[in-house]
């Protein structure tokens, strides 16, 4: 989504509104997935204000889409809706360090696809268990458990401590 400064001028002070729908190859950005496996179904919409007088762009932009995540217990691909905003402010002039919210464009054009992206990662959730999963995985001489399951069953003693019953006062 690249919006160059010469088309933006013939618009400023003028709303243009975005509804697109985007595609993202994973591979360009190995490294920052944090998890994400896939991403589909990724639509844009909202608006974009470019103001002249201060040659900044302002955004305000809704995304929504399925992202497809791991679960934590089975390692399964899991589809995952999201929704999120960018809400950015691009400056094609040098700014201040107080203005530290406002990205400096060092281009003729602002590509926002990376500020999408960006704001998809935000989404992506830290732990997701496939829905409706009712068997943990099992192997030759492991297995997954419950928490529950976990607490409530036996704790073997420490041999090396099984003398120590004898000392039990009762």
């Amino acid at each position: 989504m690249k919006f160059y400064r010469r088309d933006l001028i013939s618009q400023s002070n003028e709303s243009i509104m975005v509804n697109e729908s985007l595609s993202f190859d994973l591979s360009d950005f190995k490294g920052n997935l944090s998890g994400l496996r896939d991403l589909k179904n990724v639509s844009v919409f909202g608006k974009i204000l470019f103001d002249l007088s201060l040659d900044r762009i302002y955004t305000d932009l809704t995304i929504k889409g399925d992202m497809v995540v791991g679960c934590a217990i089975t390692n399964e691909d899991v589809p995952v809706p999201f929704v999120t905003h960018l809400d950015d402010v691009y400056s094609f002039v040098s700014v201040d360090d107080e203005e530290q919210d406002i990205i400096e464009v060092k281009t003729d054009f602002v590509d926002l696809s990376y500020g999408i992206f960006q704001s998809i990662l935000f989404e992506v959730p830290i732990k997701v268990v496939k829905p409706g999963l009712k068997e943990y995985p099992k192997g030759n001489g492991w297995e997954v458990l419950k928490e529950d399951d976990f607490n409530q069953r036996e704790k073997p003693i420490d041999p090396r401590l099984e003398k120590l019953k004898e000392f039990i006062v009762k």
